[in-house]
């Protein structure tokens, strides 16, 4: 069966995309507020990084019991989440009996969404750039097929702040067993541009 994973990103800095083949073209104006979602939300605040944010606690009918199985930390003694020890997990909660999975990621500004200001990316743009970073392929050409199948933009949005917000989805797929749907886990995730001290991305 498919896993049901939410990924919540917060990025202190951003990835790196292919500098061969990304191309960064201005999007419309974001909304300023996305709608707020319904439902009952728990609620998350770490002072170390300076990051918070809600997490639904209830999936319908259902009633998520979530285990803390990553206690906030710091970046530097974080897990990694690659292995070139980019992406690190600063925080993790999850369901085991529902399958259900919320992260925290954080890692550096790499490559070429560090050349332009957040206002100019799109979800689309964010997704390939993150998500490229932390597959590991094998080469270039298998990467942007995985990305192809299996990563799609969403929404953009800048909070009352300046804080620019990309949603999206991507699936990770896992092993197939004959006669079966493939296994793998569905991700929706969110990602944050923040500055860095000195202002820059």
């Amino acid at each position: 069966g498919t896993t049901g994973v939410l990924a919540g990103m917060l990025m202190t800095q951003q990835a790196r995309a292919d500098e061969e083949s990304a191309v960064i073209a201005p999007e419309e104006s974001a909304p300023v507020v996305p709608a707020k979602p319904k439902g009952e939300f728990g609620y998350l605040r770490d002072p170390i990084l300076s990051y918070s944010y809600k997490y639904p606690i209830k999936a319908g009918n259902v009633d998520l019991k979530l285990t803390v199985s990553r206690k906030p930390e710091k970046y530097s003694s974080a897990a990694p989440l690659s292995s070139n020890f980019r992406h690190r997990i600063v925080n993790q909660m999850l369901d085991y009996n529902n399958v259900v999975v919320y992260a925290m990621y954080v890692c550096p500004a790499i490559g070429i969404l560090k050349r332009f200001p957040p206002s100019d990316w799109t979800s689309q743009q964010v997704a390939d750039t993150i998500l490229l970073d932390r597959l590991n392929a094998k080469s270039i050409e298998e990467g942007r097929r995985y990305l192809e199948e299996n990563v799609e933009g969403g929404a953009k949005y800048q909070d009352e702040d300046g804080t620019f917000y990309f949603q999206y989805e991507h699936l990770e797929p896992g092993k197939i067993s004959k006669g079966m749907e493939p296994e793998g886990r569905h991700n929706l995730a969110v990602t944050a541009a923040r500055p860095r001290q000195d202002g820059a991305f």
